[in-house]
This record gives structure tokens, C-alpha cells and sequence, in this order.
């Protein structure tokens, strides 16, 4: 009796640690999106703000900054 119960508290143990394995990765990788998304928009802001000139430096023009800029911050 002792050996079923030790078995199945270690199937419980084991389903429990993959679970948090699992639910740990899904935090992580949410805050790495989030991230990812707060600095895209970061740069897209800046990026709307740069002259002509600063435009021509990064080799982009008026028109593909404007069109960058206006992505909502999900779309890559």
C-alpha cells in the first residue's frame, strides 16, 4: 500500500512541476512580448519625430517612416 501511494504522490509531483515549468514559461514569454511591444511603439514614436534630414541619414524616407509609424504596436 505504501508503494501505490508513494507512486501516485510522485505522479501528482511530477504533473505539478510541469505545470509550473509550464505556467513560468508562459510569464516569461508574455513579458518578453510586452516588452518587445512597449519598445517597437517606443521606436515607432521616435521615428515620427525625425526631420528629413535625420530620415535621409537612416536611409528611409518621408513616406516608409510614415507608414512604419502608423503600425499598431503589435504588427512587426
Amino acid at each position: 500500500m505504501h508503494t501505490i501511494y508513494s507512486r501516485a504522490a510522485s505522479k501528482n509531483w511530477i504533473e505539478e512541476t510541469l505545470h509550473s515549468v509550464s505556467g513560468r514559461r508562459f510569464w516569461l514569454n508574455l513579458g518578453r512580448m510586452i516588452s518587445c511591444w512597449h519598445s517597437r511603439s517606443k521606436q515607432r514614436h521616435a521615428l515620427s519625430k525625425l526631420d528629413d534630414h535625420l530620415l535621409r541619414d537612416i536611409g528611409v524616407n518621408h513616406l516608409e517612416a510614415e507608414r512604419e509609424s502608423a503600425k499598431p504596436f503589435w504588427r512587426a
